[in-house]
């Protein structure tokens, strides 16, 4: 069989295509495993959005897609295109959202919905669909029949060292644009998967049933021996310092190996005050920034978030990566119910603390995570255009046109001019004044985020051709603990 796997695109407005953009290691994995004889090509809609050009080019047997739930309109999109194309083709959905909103596919254009890991799955599904067996045998799975989904035995998360490294090679002619922020070009690499921690914001704990699954760090130096030369490296793990000691030897054994690359990964506060000389390692082997989600300014907003984590211990967090030269993503969540002070007060406690690169999100009740059980009767909207982390979907304490320009003034108050001009150093001289015009322009943008929402609370309004998921009080959460 003929296999296309597709990457979806973005809808022209979302902000963070300009600020990041990594490659599709999902469906790179998933292409990795695909058995012969079948064979298998990916598109990636983000530079082609051409997609009945290539199902007439390629002709496949079937269309495979995943994401995200700001992912989800296209998806739908996607999957009705392709059974407009030709209805025969069996289409296939994975990734975050469908996992645990498999309901949302029983709109006549999926097929087969792949929950969790979907290796070993999609695979199994390819040779059940060759042979003509019954897929329903298969575990992972969910099949869409009617008003009904139907799911087979769950599949439990297996070693990671038992999955084959990612098919690069089959978006060769993208792999020079993915990004992030000045790291260009950059590749994806996973080390792990799962957290120890439990916050209520974050669904990733819950995928994984509460496990920390790790890769052997030889493994690990294997597949880095194997990227370009010149690519840097995000480690995308959902928390890439959890186990120290791993991570110690891993830096070790990157050292020996000579591998000389440019590093970026999350990680923990609680876990860098903890292990400061780890840091100093990592600055070492090559580590260049870090993302820590430090959420709040507030001891009594992050008890609220199961953060289990302080603002001291964030601060503490900062200062041993700036005395390592470490450069920090500072990452808070902004509270719907934030009044105009609670703004002023972050914005100081950010510019105090020495965050080199703060950023910030809208706290968002995405699908699978405890605070999407806790606020699902309180949603302002159920257009999955808005679960961007940058628009509120509950009710804000201030008027949405005020709670967005505080929101915008955030971005533009911090950091400091004299750490916006060191921070420009990082790009390469000739793209410095192309990056400023770009970040003034997409937060300035999000001063009048307020005309995105509807008068008309919970509305779905999607763009024409997208198929709307279904209205909120038919959705039921695929348990995922």
């Amino acid at each position: 069989m003929k296999i296309l796997l597709v990457q979806p695109y973005y809808r022209p407005d979302y902000h963070n295509q300009y600020l990041w953009l990594n490659e599709p290691l999902a469906l790179e994995y998933v292409a990795a495993g695909i058995p012969a004889p079948h064979s298998v090509t990916m598109l990636d809609m983000r530079f082609d959005p051409d997609l009945e050009g290539w199902l007439a080019r390629e002709r496949p047997d079937v269309v495979a897609t995943t994401g995200y739930t700001i992912d989800a309109p296209a998806m739908h999109d996607i999957l009705a295109r392709v059974k407009r194309w030709r209805r025969e083709v069996v289409t296939v959905v994975g990734g975050h959202h469908a996992t645990v909103l498999p309901d949302d596919f029983r709109d006549g254009t999926t097929d087969y919905v792949v929950l969790g890991e979907g290796v070993h799955t999609f695979a199994e599904l390819l040779e059940a669909l060759d042979s003509g067996t019954d897929p329903g045998a298969i575990p992972g799975l969910a099949i869409p029949a009617g008003e009904a989904v139907r799911l087979t035995a769950e599949r439990a998360y297996g070693e990671l060292d038992s999955l084959p490294f990612p098919a690069r090679a089959l978006n060769q002619r993208w792999r020079s644009r993915y990004f992030s922020a000045y790291l260009k070009p950059l590749a994806s690499l996973r080390t792990s998967i799962g957290c120890p921690s439990r916050c209520s914001f974050c669904a990733l704990w819950r995928m994984t049933g509460g496990r920390y699954l790790r890769r052997d760090p030889e493994r690990i130096v294997e597949e880095l021996a194997t990227l370009d030369a010149n690519q840097r490296v995000f480690l995308v793990d959902d928390e890439s310092l959890a186990d120290a000691k791993r991570m110690e030897h891993l830096g070790h054994l990157i050292l020996e190996a000579g591998i000389h690359k440019r590093y970026f990964m999350y990680g923990r506060a609680k876990t860098i005050e903890a292990h400061p000389k780890l840091m100093a390692l990592w600055k070492q082997v090559g580590l260049d920034m870090i993302l820590i989600g430090m959420e709040s300014f507030r001891d009594a907003d992050l008890a609220d978030m199961n953060k289990r984590t302080t603002a001291a211990t964030n601060e503490a967090a900062v200062r041993i990566c700036n005395e390592a030269g470490i450069r920090v993503n500072g990452q808070f969540i902004v509270n719907p119910n934030y009044a105009a002070a609670d703004f002023r007060a972050l914005a100081r406690y950010v510019k105090r603390i020495g965050v080199s690169h703060p950023t910030y999100s809208v706290l968002t009740p995405l699908p699978g995570t405890d605070l999407f059980d806790q606020e699902r009767d309180h949603l302002t909207t159920t257009d999955y255009h808005l679960f961007d982390l940058l628009h509120a979907t509950i009710p804000t304490r201030l008027p949405l046109k005020r709670f967005y320009r505080e929101l915008s003034k955030l971005y533009f108050t911090t950091p400091s001019l004299l750490q916006t001009w060191r921070n420009l150093q990082a790009w390469p001289a000739g793209e410095r004044w192309k990056t400023v015009r770009t970040v003034a322009s997409l937060f300035w943008g999000v001063r009048n985020f307020a005309r995105d929402h509807q008068q008309t609370t919970g509305a779905i309004r999607l763009p024409p051709r997208l198929a709307a998921p279904p209205p909120l009080g038919e959705i039921h959460l695929r348990p995922v603990a």
